[in-house]
């Protein structure tokens, strides 16, 4: 869009009286009528407009503008969804009318393509009000989003008068209505001093390249580079012919000892040797082995024929001599108590045993003797019914007997 000088420089003089930022969108905030009537007025048409011609802030899809109106005891009445759009750039139903939260404050929701707000271009909603009752002044509050696109404030506070009719300016068709009336055009007057210079215009559109220039002469050689650095190692040459064979070196030191082989396969057997000298005659063995044996059952308790006790079992007659005797008897529990065995071999080999009740125990016994008649007894304690029985003895003659 192409404005003209004396637009611009309007524009850049509002610029600058609003303390406006380079790049940014400055909505001014315009009504139609300027002033509201009281009981009279009931439509009103509120328009934003770009006023900064240097303005290159974008507006993104999303954006929202809230108009928030103070009319006295006026109030909004509804909102014509319709927006009015001024300008080129905008198209239908970029803006809408969103009317979810209430229609105090105005909301406009930007939905269009992200793009610039040219300078004078205009977004207008129209409203139906209800017209104040009394005289005051009304406030157009329009709040901005805050990321600094619409400038630095988010609040732009306008105001509107909230009057009766004999303070509304005159309309063109009042003024019409006027007759004789005679107008006097006085003198031109003197030119005025020259206004400040406006500020700078917005860029023009960059122009095409220039042909290309012919070639200058050459400059003066210029000094020598740095050395380059090292480039890589060159592959590997063949290889040359072998050499003559040199002297023979000195014989190196012994190594360590290898580890010890496997066994080797056994040797063919050698010759049988010759017979070797007798040795000593060793000592005399046994002379005589005497054994006797009882192969019944003695009742030792429990039984009327009992015998005294210590009941003999076997007896074995020596001669003079030296003997190792041994002997063995089993007895026999047959009652429902343990029993205690008490058996001796001649006096001087003792041993004994707690039966079990219906069980049976071995006694062995052993003893050493010069001869004569040795005799195997056998006793118990109590009364139950014991038998003792398999009781033999054996004497083994020798002339050399230790007891270890």
């Amino acid at each position: 869009m192409l404005l003209s000088k004396s637009v611009i420089r309007i524009l850049g003089s509002l610029g600058l009286g609003c303390g406006i930022l380079a790049g940014q969108t400055q909505l001014a905030v315009t009504t139609s009528p300027s002033s509201i009537e009281t009981n009279q007025t009931s439509r009103l048409l509120i328009s934003l407009t770009n006023i900064n011609p240097a303005g290159n802030a974008q507006v993104l899809q999303g954006d929202v503008l809230r108009i928030y109106l103070a009319l006295g005891n006026g109030a909004v009445q509804s909102v014509d969804p319709n927006l009015i759009l001024g300008g080129t750039v905008f198209q239908t139903g970029d803006w809408v009318v969103d009317q979810s939260a209430g229609i105090n404050p105005v909301t406009l929701v930007y939905q269009g393509p992200n793009q610039l707000w040219p300078a004078l271009e205009s977004v207008a909603v129209s409203l139906q009000i209800q017209p104040p009752a009394s005289v005051s002044v009304g406030e157009i509050v329009l709040r901005v989003p805050t990321d600094g696109r619409y400038g630095a404030q988010e609040w732009l506070v306008s105001t509107i008068n909230l009057v009766t009719a004999d303070l509304l300016a005159p309309s063109a068709s009042a003024i019409s209505s006027l007759t004789n009336v005679t107008a006097v055009v006085g003198p031109q007057g003197p030119a005025g001093p020259a206004g400040p210079a406006g500020p700078q215009g917005v860029p023009g559109t960059e122009g095409p390249q220039g042909a290309q220039g012919s070639v200058g002469p050459p400059g003066p050689q210029g000094p020598q580079g740095p050395a380059g650095t090292a480039g890589p190692q060159g592959a590997a040459g063949a290889v040359g012919p072998v050499g003559p064979t040199g002297p023979t070196g000195a014989a190196g030191a012994t190594g360590l000892a290898g580890p010890k082989g496997p066994p080797g396969d056994p040797g063919l057997a050698g010759p049988t040797g010759s017979v070797g000298p007798i040795g000593p005659q060793g000592p005399a063995g046994p002379v005589n082995i005497y054994w006797t044996k009882n192969s019944g059952q003695i009742a030792l308790a429990g039984d009327p024929e009992k015998l005294p006790s210590p009941a003999s079992l076997i007896t074995l007659s020596l001669p003079e001599g030296g003997y190792w005797v041994l002997a063995h008897v089993m007895i026999l529990n047959g009652g429902a108590t343990a029993e205690n065995a008490q058996c001796d071999l001649g006096g001087s080999g003792v041993a004994g045993a707690t039966i079990a009740p219906h069980w049976a125990a071995t006694i062995p016994l052993q003893t050493t003797v010069s001869g004569g008649t040795l005799t195997l007894e056998c006793s118990i304690n109590g009364a139950a019914t014991v038998l003792a029985g398999s009781a033999w003895m054996t004497a083994v003659e020798g002339t050399n007997i230790v007891k270890q």
